[in-house]
């Protein structure tokens, strides 16, 4: 496997083009670092990604199966081919990856929030709180984790337990931005729905003077 400074730099480039939406500049960049070394998992990892995301979903699988061939080791590229299955629909083999993550790296949150999600498309709630509730003891700062549990709770008609987990999101001031704006408008909703008007429309308010141009806040 040749990797070097230069590549590694290239590669980083590629990434963030990738992040950026800028598929054209990152296209060219993985198919370049990829002529010059198809050995190198961490690009084979982000190029399956890409691939997935952008082109063709097969040609993706492929080169994150390359990768974890090469190194199977690699728990986010295990989480990444989970979730390639679980969009493809390839629910068990989404869920071998996730486990295969959580034998790796047991305290990958990722990988237990997906398997709550998958839990929850079987609708076997039980074992979603489980894993949601896991993902939150791992890693209580992801937003992801407190989101889906409280809209799990909600579709099972438990709005109080939706605001506790809200509460405690707040309080832990979770990290994912989208997660944030959601989560407080949905903590100002159910608190006007539990009877706490007052502190409702005050938690709206306050979202409404951080988050001016924000079009869930002003239609809600």
């Amino acid at each position: 496997m040749v990797i070097n400074e230069n590549s590694d730099l290239e590669l980083s480039h590629a990434i963030e083009f990738h992040r950026q939406g800028n598929s054209s500049a990152a296209l060219k960049v993985y198919q370049a670092l990829l002529e010059r070394d198809s050995t190198n998992p961490d690009l084979l990892h982000f190029y399956g990604v890409f691939c997935f995301q952008f082109g063709d979903q097969g040609q993706g699988i492929q080169l994150v199966e390359s990768c974890l061939k090469l190194n199977p080791q690699y728990p986010d590229a295990c989480n990444n081919l989970g979730n390639m299955y679980k969009l493809q629909g390839k629910w068990e083999e989404a869920q071998a990856q996730y486990e295969r993550v959580l034998a790796l790296r047991p305290e990958f949150s990722d990988a237990m929030i997906n398997l709550g999600v998958l839990a929850r498309s079987r609708q076997d709630y039980n074992q979603a709180l489980q894993w949601y509730k896991r993902a939150i003891e791992a890693n209580p700062k992801d937003g992801l984790a407190y989101d889906n549990l409280s809209r799990l709770y909600l579709k099972l008609g438990h709005k109080r337990s939706a605001l506790e987990v809200l509460d405690a999101a707040v309080q832990e001031a979770v990290r994912e931005e989208s997660s944030r704006e959601d989560m407080h408008l949905r903590r100002a909703y159910l608190m006007m729905v539990l009877g706490h008007t007052e502190q409702g429309q005050q938690i709206y308010e306050d979202w409404l003077k951080a988050y001016p141009e924000s079009k869930r806040a002003q239609h809600m």
